[in-house]
């Protein structure tokens, strides 16, 4: 799967954080099975940030933190999949000196859920299930069918166990980038250093 890393850069305009609480149940209702209900609590960051070319832009970010005050330089670092999937997985803030790579598990497992191994193996389930269901009985194909789709999250889930380091280490390239060529403060000619980070002193902070 073909991944980048590029560049959303603004001044921050405003910013809120709020909760989110999920509710949703598990069971049958029955008595070896009952129903359980749980809940999920998400914590939901908002801020408006000013483009270099003057349009306003809305972000939102689930369980991250862009810590900045109105009218920080930001540098977001965007990352991207073939398949037109985006998500936030960290950013510069140019006038604290900082920057932060997200924990960009669930990144990784979006992404994963639209390749080509996760999509393959439901189909198949869904091939086997149905010839399964006509050659024999529908509960069995049913069965198969539902082991099939379990297969089907753990091979996403297999996968975006593998997209999760490439994108960190693709994220920690473009800070590199960004540090020495943003539109803030950096030198569009300078030379980009290709070691990898934190062998040698660095003003910047990593979280």
């Amino acid at each position: 799967m073909d991944l980048s890393v590029n560049f959303v850069e603004g001044i921050m305009l405003e910013s809120s954080k709020h909760a989110e609480t999920s509710v949703y149940s598990t069971g049958r209702g029955t008595r070896h099975d009952p129903v359980r209900v749980h809940s999920q609590t998400s914590t939901v960051q908002e801020f408006w940030i000013k483009k270099l070319d003057g349009t306003e832009s809305q972000i939102t970010l689930h369980d991250k933190e862009v810590k900045a005050r109105e009218g920080h330089r930001l540098v977001l670092l965007r990352g991207e999949s073939e398949d037109g999937l985006s998500g936030y997985v960290g950013y510069l803030n140019i006038d604290t000196d900082q920057y932060v790579i997200f924990n960009n598990k669930g990144i990784a497992r979006a992404f994963a859920s639209k390749g080509l191994p996760f999509y393959a193996t439901g189909f198949l389930a869904l091939i086997v299930g149905v010839f399964v269901a006509f050659a024999s009985e529908f509960l069995a194909g049913f069965l198969i069918f539902m082991v099939g789709i379990w297969c089907a999250i753990i091979v996403r889930n297999t996968h975006g166990y593998f997209i999760d380091p490439k994108l960190t280490e693709l994220a920690k390239e473009a800070v590199q980038r960004a540090i020495l060529t943003n539109s803030f403060t950096g030198n569009p000619e300078s030379e980009f250093p290709m070691e990898p980070l934190g062998e040698e002193p660095n003003p910047w902070l990593q979280n």
